[in-house]
């Protein structure tokens, strides 16, 4: 009893320091080798199962070299901001994948849970590398996305999508190349089941499936004719597609990089997309049908006699940063978004600041008042400014911020 008790303790001890990476997976079944080895004089036993190293980690892969310092920089969807925080990573430095401008790395995350610390770093190769604005344009492209991904599921379709998570760290330390100091990540994927489904110019792969197909679709149905999703690529099961690496066209061409084609990317889309049967499902504008092949709504399901994804629109405030009242700080993304100009935002921004008073970026009702009896054509009760001011204060915080401003001054909530 007590040589199996130290037994115990032992294989306790082992699979600790496996999970908190102090010992590689071949140390891990080597040691445990010897654990299980009979001892001569012990009595039979009942077998006990013992943990499997993949079934403890699930990683698909691991990396021996010494944990490393960095900081993560990742896009907080919900405030529209940047954070920042610093975590330990292990970067395997033989590249698992490399193209003409970029080379791909194994990473193990240890700020994620155990089974989920895999994930891939990418940097840019020296003779080709400018600056490190890529890397964060693509994770608000990723975020962007995973967001339409959110409302596109909200339709029940037959098979869930998502986008896989970026970020990108930024590493320290002596004599370090300027392409090695930034690099891009994100969750690694199993690249043997890995798919390019379309492109950011018209190519359609062979299989051309539905989900993917229809998805670009609904980006432009649903952002109303401002963006569209392209470059669709990833992995699927039987109930979800995971994709990353897109690209995002839009109606002016302005923003998200310089994969983003403007019209001429979205016209060529068109030219080669057939709206299949989840196009139909969701009530999309059909487009050169093509239905009753490939993955189909449930049965008894019917398109409604008005699109929902136009019927509901597009909320803005969703998707633009937070704005601030100062002269051409607007991105071109946002002005796409918007549907308006860097001289109209400029003249708003201008007259915010005129009436807010004590400089606190956000207007009080007071301020609000002043505002809206500027121009003597129009005057307002205490009710219409009391209506109006509500309507301005999204959020509810007794304070109209610059963000609510435009948006309400645009027509777009």
């Amino acid at each position: 009893a007590a040589a199996r008790e130290r037994a115990r303790k032992a294989q306790e001890q082992l699979l600790q320091m496996f999970t908190s990476n102090a010992i590689t997976k071949s140390q891990f079944e080597k040691i445990q080798g010897a654990l299980d080895r009979p001892t001569p004089a012990a009595a039979p036993v009942a077998p006990v199962a013992k943990p499997s190293p993949m079934a403890v980690t699930a990683e698909p892969f691991t990396v021996d070299t010494p944990p490393e310092t960095v900081k993560k920089h990742w896009y907080d969807w919900d405030t529209k901001r940047w954070q920042e925080t610093e975590i330990q990573v292990k970067i395997d430095w033989t590249p698992m994948a490399q193209g003409n401008l970029r080379v791909a790395l194994r990473m193990i995350d240890l700020s994620r849970p155990v089974g989920k610390r895999a994930c891939v770093a990418k940097f840019q190769k020296q003779e080709y590398f400018q600056d490190y604005d890529g890397y964060f344009i693509d994770v608000e492209m990723q975020e962007y996305c995973r967001a339409i991904a959110r409302a596109f599921n909200n339709y029940n379709p037959p098979k869930r999508v998502s986008f896989i998570e970026a970020w990108a760290i930024e590493r320290t330390g002596e004599n370090l190349p300027p392409n090695l100091q930034v690099l891009a990540a994100e969750v690694y994927i199993d690249t043997t089941r890995y798919v390019k489904y379309n492109n950011n110019y018209g190519f359609v792969n062979a299989m051309n499936r539905n989900t993917p197909a229809a998805f670009s679709h609904f980006s432009w149905e649903f952002t109303n004719k401002r963006a569209m999703i392209v470059d669709i690529q990833g992995i699927t099961s039987a109930t979800e597609d995971i994709y990353t690496d897109p690209q995002i066209h839009t109606a002016d061409g302005e923003g998200f990089g310089f994969g983003n084609c403007g019209v001429e990317g979205i016209q060529k889309f068109f030219s080669t997309h057939r709206c299949n049967a989840v196009c139909c499902g969701l009530g999309l504008n059909l487009v050169s049908p093509m239905l009753g092949v490939g993955t189909v709504p449930v049965q008894g399901r019917t398109a409604p006699a008005r699109s929902p994804v136009v019927a509901e629109g597009f909320r803005a405030s969703q998707f633009v940063r937070e704005l601030w009242p100062e002269p051409d700080s607007a991105t071109a993304e946002d002005l796409s978004l918007m549907n308006m100009t860097m001289a109209e935002f400029n003249q708003l921004a201008e007259t915010f600041r005129t009436h807010d008073k004590d400089g606190d970026n956000v207007l009080s009702l007071a301020e609000v008042v002043e505002l809206l009896q500027a121009n003597q054509q129009f005057q307002f009760s205490a009710d219409n400014v009391q209506y109006l001011f509500s309507c301005l204060d999204k959020n509810k915080d007794g304070r109209v911020n610059f963000t609510e401003f435009v948006l309400w001054f645009k027509g777009l909530e």
